[in-house]
Protein backbone atom coordinates (compact mmCIF):
# COMPACT_ATOMS: atom_id res chain seq x y z
CA UNK A 1 0.00 0.00 0.00
CA UNK A 2 1.31 3.62 -0.91
CA UNK A 3 2.24 6.29 1.60
CA UNK A 4 1.60 9.95 1.52
CA UNK A 5 -1.54 11.29 -0.29
CA UNK A 6 -1.66 8.36 -2.77
CA UNK A 7 -2.80 6.21 -0.71
CA UNK A 8 -6.21 6.78 -1.21
CA UNK A 9 -5.59 6.81 -4.92
CA UNK A 10 -4.31 3.14 -5.20
CA UNK A 11 -7.53 2.28 -3.08
CA UNK A 12 -9.54 3.55 -5.55
CA UNK A 13 -7.52 1.89 -8.53
CA UNK A 14 -8.01 -1.56 -5.93
CA UNK A 15 -11.26 -1.14 -5.99
CA UNK A 16 -11.74 -0.91 -9.20
CA UNK A 17 -9.71 -4.12 -9.57
CA UNK A 18 -11.58 -5.83 -7.56
CA UNK A 19 -14.81 -5.14 -9.23
CA UNK A 20 -12.96 -5.99 -12.77
CA UNK A 21 -11.97 -9.54 -11.56
CA UNK A 22 -15.23 -10.49 -9.97
CA UNK A 23 -17.52 -9.03 -13.07
CA UNK A 24 -15.19 -9.20 -15.52
CA UNK A 25 -16.28 -5.35 -16.54
CA UNK A 26 -15.22 -1.59 -15.22
CA UNK A 27 -17.79 -0.34 -13.00
CA UNK A 28 -19.39 2.81 -13.92
CA UNK A 29 -19.87 4.16 -10.43
CA UNK A 30 -17.80 4.40 -6.82
CA UNK A 31 -19.77 5.12 -3.72
CA UNK A 32 -16.95 6.59 -1.42
CA UNK A 33 -16.87 8.15 1.95
CA UNK A 34 -16.63 11.95 1.02
CA UNK A 35 -13.62 12.94 2.76
CA UNK A 36 -11.79 10.20 0.23
CA UNK A 37 -13.81 12.60 -3.01
CA UNK A 38 -12.28 15.25 -1.37
CA UNK A 39 -8.71 14.17 -0.94
CA UNK A 40 -8.51 12.75 -4.69
CA UNK A 41 -9.24 16.36 -5.39
CA UNK A 42 -6.87 18.20 -3.27
CA UNK A 43 -4.07 15.19 -3.95
CA UNK A 44 -4.68 14.82 -7.87
CA UNK A 45 -3.95 17.38 -10.67
CA UNK A 46 -7.72 18.74 -12.01
CA UNK A 47 -6.47 17.13 -15.02
CA UNK A 48 -6.04 14.07 -13.27
CA UNK A 49 -8.96 13.79 -11.11
CA UNK A 50 -10.72 14.89 -14.29
CA UNK A 51 -9.79 11.97 -16.12
CA UNK A 52 -11.61 9.53 -13.42
CA UNK A 53 -14.43 11.53 -12.82
CA UNK A 54 -14.60 11.09 -16.46
CA UNK A 55 -14.84 7.14 -16.41
CA UNK A 56 -16.57 7.03 -13.15
CA UNK A 57 -19.36 8.55 -11.20
CA UNK A 58 -17.77 9.48 -7.79
CA UNK A 59 -20.84 9.21 -5.04
CA UNK A 60 -20.49 10.28 -1.70
CA UNK A 61 -21.93 6.96 0.59
CA UNK A 62 -20.69 6.81 4.16
CA UNK A 63 -18.92 4.12 5.22
CA UNK A 64 -17.18 1.97 3.19
CA UNK A 65 -15.99 1.69 -0.47
CA UNK A 66 -18.01 0.21 -2.77
CA UNK A 67 -17.96 -0.60 -6.89
CA UNK A 68 -20.89 -0.77 -8.98
CA UNK A 69 -22.42 -0.81 -12.20
CA UNK A 70 -25.68 0.03 -13.81
CA UNK A 71 -26.67 -3.65 -14.14
CA UNK A 72 -26.55 -3.71 -10.54
CA UNK A 73 -22.93 -5.70 -9.68
CA UNK A 74 -21.98 -4.49 -6.35
CA UNK A 75 -17.85 -4.84 -5.39
CA UNK A 76 -17.08 -3.93 -1.99
CA UNK A 77 -13.60 -3.05 -1.46
CA UNK A 78 -10.41 -5.40 -0.39
CA UNK A 79 -6.88 -5.01 0.09
CA UNK A 80 -6.68 -8.33 -1.01
CA UNK A 81 -7.90 -7.03 -4.72
CA UNK A 82 -4.98 -5.69 -6.18
CA UNK A 83 -2.78 -7.82 -8.42
CA UNK A 84 -0.03 -7.10 -10.06
CA UNK A 85 -1.37 -9.02 -13.45
CA UNK A 86 -4.75 -6.32 -13.64
CA UNK A 87 -2.95 -3.27 -11.65
CA UNK A 88 -1.56 -1.97 -15.04
CA UNK A 89 -4.78 -2.54 -16.92
CA UNK A 90 -6.35 -0.51 -14.01
CA UNK A 91 -4.04 2.12 -13.92
CA UNK A 92 -3.94 2.26 -17.59
CA UNK A 93 -7.90 2.02 -18.07
CA UNK A 94 -8.11 4.87 -14.82
CA UNK A 95 -6.01 7.26 -17.31
CA UNK A 96 -2.14 5.99 -16.26
CA UNK A 97 -0.05 7.12 -13.12
CA UNK A 98 -0.86 9.98 -11.15
CA UNK A 99 2.53 12.56 -10.99
CA UNK A 100 2.76 12.69 -7.08
CA UNK A 101 5.26 15.62 -7.38
CA UNK A 102 2.88 18.00 -6.59
CA UNK A 103 1.56 16.42 -3.74
CA UNK A 104 4.28 17.78 -1.47
CA UNK A 105 4.41 14.81 0.47
CA UNK A 106 8.38 13.33 0.55
CA UNK A 107 6.23 9.87 0.46
CA UNK A 108 4.32 10.22 -2.84
CA UNK A 109 7.51 12.08 -4.33
CA UNK A 110 9.67 8.99 -3.58
CA UNK A 111 7.21 6.32 -5.39
CA UNK A 112 6.68 8.61 -8.34
CA UNK A 113 10.73 8.44 -8.46
CA UNK A 114 10.26 4.56 -8.02
CA UNK A 115 7.63 4.38 -10.63
CA UNK A 116 9.51 6.48 -12.94
CA UNK A 117 12.87 4.39 -13.12
CA UNK A 118 10.87 0.98 -13.39
CA UNK A 119 8.14 2.34 -16.02
CA UNK A 120 8.58 2.13 -20.01
CA UNK A 121 7.96 4.37 -22.08
CA UNK A 122 4.34 4.65 -23.45
CA UNK A 123 3.61 2.74 -27.05
CA UNK A 124 4.61 5.65 -29.58
CA UNK A 125 6.40 8.03 -27.04
CA UNK A 126 9.93 8.90 -27.82
CA UNK A 127 12.40 6.34 -25.82
CA UNK A 128 14.80 9.07 -25.81
CA UNK A 129 13.19 10.92 -23.92
CA UNK A 130 12.32 8.64 -21.27
CA UNK A 131 15.17 8.62 -18.32
CA UNK A 132 14.38 5.46 -15.91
Amino acid sequence: MANGAGKNWVRVATLVIGFRQEFGTWPTELLLPPWLILNLKKTLSPEEFGRIASRLQLTPQEPGMVACDRGGHKHTYSIDDATTEETESAINWLGGRPDWSHSGDPADKQANQASDATSEPAPGADPSAHQG
